[in-house]
């Protein structure tokens, strides 16, 4: 009777300790229910708790099946023990290498991942810092059945015991052969690239040798028979002369555009701070320009970071163009600029005869102009020169325009050198 209702716990302890007189005593029926109680939220508790652990292990167990298969899929893995034999290997080291599990099983790894782009010195090191316990990450160069070479990112983890000395070695390599080759691919290209450009440069240089030394001794011709025969010549003949003298001139800009335009990928100078009122400000005093035509800095212009040099060519080209095919009695060119987060952007604004919109797209080209070279002297070497240095720089450049109204070039600089 005294058992009826009670933990099956407390229930074995009372029939061990409690004497029956003690049933009598006052007070003891509450003191054995209270007891009971908190036998049976011990149970709930641990139930809940043995539950929690159930689904706990549930989880991680689901987790680790997880991560596994993804680390299949990615990568192939195998487990050597300090001898260096094979005791596991998955799918996808089969797959890179070749070879199946019957062949590879508890048989030395060197045979069978082999070890290429490292020195025997470099791995008696590997293998000594592996004994330590070390982890080991590298790039290697292997091998597969095939002899077809392979490389992979990998990973040695050693597996140690309480003493802290390896058991064995778990290796995770992932196949990089194709960033390998387009990386080899890269490399040739861009070995052959520079090769191009040093034979272009030789070129532009070898031709404009050739060229000056012919062209100047016709411009001496030109000059010496416009100083000593112009007045026995009539009215077409001088023409022909000017004409000749002029043709001389255009010859020797081209030659000098097209070393200028060669020369801007191999000439550096540092990059330092430069105050952009000050360069726009000289160039206008060098371009020495006509007196109708204005250049004015409608705002305080920035410091930027940049090669003095090429700073100079961008303003020079830009303002000396506008300025060349102005057509307005009185010529305005404004130098502004605006900014963003991450670049400052200057305008050169005119009010000049301004540009069809299909005729975007050529001035930028080399050799191109939009006027008879007659009319305008021009190389039509300026803008394409203006766009590599904007380029190179980190920027861009890009025009708007009306006609008959004017023209805008916009040109942009990184804030952050």
């Amino acid at each position: 009777m005294v058992n009826k209702g009670r933990h099956r716990l407390l229930a074995r302890q009372m029939k061990k300790l409690v004497q029956p007189e003690w049933l009598e005593l006052p007070g003891f029926e509450s003191f054995l229910e209270s007891i009971n109680e908190a036998y049976q939220e011990h149970d709930s508790e641990y139930k809940q708790l043995e539950h929690i652990f159930e689904l706990s292990s549930k989880e991680s167990f689901k987790e680790l099946s997880n991560f596994r298969l993804a680390l299949d899929e990615a990568a192939a893995v195998f487990i050597m023990d300090t001898k260096q034999i094979i005791q596991y290997v998955n799918d996808k080291f089969c797959d890179i290498t070749g070879f199946s599990r019957q062949e590879v099983l508890h048989k030395p790894y060197t045979a069978y991942f082999p070890v290429l782009n490292f020195s025997s010195e470099e791995r008696i090191q590997i293998a000594k810092d592996l004994l330590k316990g070390s982890v080991w990450k590298g790039t290697v160069q292997g091998q597969d059945k095939n002899l077809a070479n392979y490389w992979t990112d990998t990973t040695i983890v050693p597996f140690v015991n309480e003493q802290g000395n390896p058991t064995q070695y778990l290796v995770i390599s992932v196949d990089i052969s194709s960033r390998i080759k387009i990386e080899e691919k890269q490399a040739e290209v861009l070995m052959e690239l520079k090769k191009s450009n040093q034979e272009l440069n030789d070129f532009a240089y070898i031709i404009s040798h050739d060229l000056k030394a012919p062209l100047r001794a016709i411009g001496s011709l030109t000059n010496w028979l416009n100083q000593d025969y112009r007045d026995k010549l009539d009215e077409q003949g001088q023409q022909l002369i000017d004409l000749l003298n002029q043709r001389t001139v255009r010859m020797h800009n081209l030659i000098e555009g097209v070393l200028n335009y060669s020369r801007i990928s191999h000439i550096h100078q540092n990059v330092v701070k430069q105050d952009a009122n000050a360069i726009v400000n000289e160039v206008v005093a060098d371009l020495n320009l006509p007196s109708g035509i204005q250049v004015k800095i409608a705002c305080i212009l920035p410091a930027v970071w940049y090669e003095e040099t090429k700073l100079r060519q961008i303003f020079q080209n830009l303002i000396g163009n506008a300025a060349k095919y102005m057509n307005k009695e009185f010529g305005l060119i404004e130098v502004l600029y605006k900014e963003d987060e991450k670049f400052w952007w200057f305008e050169i604004k005119d009010n000049g005869p301004g540009i069809e919109e299909s005729h975007f797209h050529r001035i930028f080209k080399i050799f191109q102009t939009l006027q008879p070279k007659d009319t305008y002297e021009s190389t039509g070497i300026g803008l394409s020169i203006v766009k590599k240095i904007v380029e190179m720089g980190g920027g861009s450049i890009h025009l708007t325009s009306k006609v008959g109204q004017g023209t805008s070039f916009f040109f942009s600089i990184p804030k952050n050198h």
